[in-house]
């Protein structure tokens, strides 16, 4: 729909106490949602940390335990609530709780009337920061636990200890995000097959490597790294990604 179509069925919501101006308004929260959503995928870091699942009516959030899975599986019960880790059997479903995320945006009658698009737009652009604001708080109400906690065995599933990687404190690169830490996370993450490829830190922790390294000097040694974390790591220094807590990394 385009933005003259939008005028005219936004001025069409104006004659709320009629049944033609409440289709109309049910028409426009309808046509609202597609920029809600594709603002939401670009707000919501989350988005690209967590898979998204598209569920239909009635349909109930439940997973087999594929061989992939890691164990024991974190939930979140709803918003607001501390993170539950909870263990299956081999073979057995994962159930997640699901809950509803609400947000609402508000404007006067004369608006409508004068056809300005822009104030139900702004509005929009609102309740999609608010969402995405709630998905980064549920997001990381699941990663800080689930990233700092030890698992001490059930069953046939042995001990994990927190996946955590700490410097010793008497040792060089202790106590800030050195380049020591980085090199012990990259080992880590070698040592369990996988690639560390994106590092999400604090504005101080940024600071911390902007004092050891300059990019554009360092590429030799950034290239050991790897591309990914290269680019990730540049566009912290430059602005251009957000910065968000650095406890889920280290």
């Amino acid at each position: 729909m385009d933005r003259k179509e939008m005028q005219k069925l936004f001025k069409a919501t104006a004659a709320i106490n009629t049944p033609e101006g409440i289709a109309a308004y049910r028409a426009f929260a309808a046509a609202l949602t597609t920029p809600i959503l594709q603002k939401l995928e670009l707000d919501s870091i989350m988005r690209s940390l967590f898979a998204v699942e598209r569920l239909g009516p009635g349909a109930q959030a439940s997973y087999p335990v594929a061989e992939d899975f890691e164990l024991p599986v974190w939930v979140l019960p709803g918003l607001g609530y501390v993170a539950q880790n909870f263990i299956e059997g081999i073979g057995e479903e994962v159930y997640v709780p699901t809950f509803t995320v609400d947000t609402s945006g508000d404007w006067k009658i004369t608006y409508a009337r004068d056809s300005r698009i822009d104030i139900p737009q702004r509005a929009a652009e609102k309740a999609a920061k608010a969402l995405a604001d709630y998905e980064e708080e549920c997001g990381w109400r699941i990663i800080l636990p689930a990233a700092t906690s030890s698992f001490s065995g059930k069953g046939l599933l042995g001990s994990r200890p927190a996946p955590i990687y700490e410097i010793n404190p008497a040792s060089t690169g202790a106590g800030y995000l050195s380049k020591e830490l980085i090199n012990k996370m990259i080992v880590g993450f070698k040592r369990i097959g996988r690639t560390l490829t994106d590092l999400y830190v604090s504005p101080e922790d940024a600071a911390d490597i902007r004092e050891w390294t300059d990019y554009e000097n360092s590429r030799p040694i950034w290239k050991q790294i790897g591309d990914k974390l290269v680019n990730s790591v540049k566009a912290l220094f430059f602005g251009s990604r957000r910065v968000i807590p650095s406890q889920a990394c280290v």
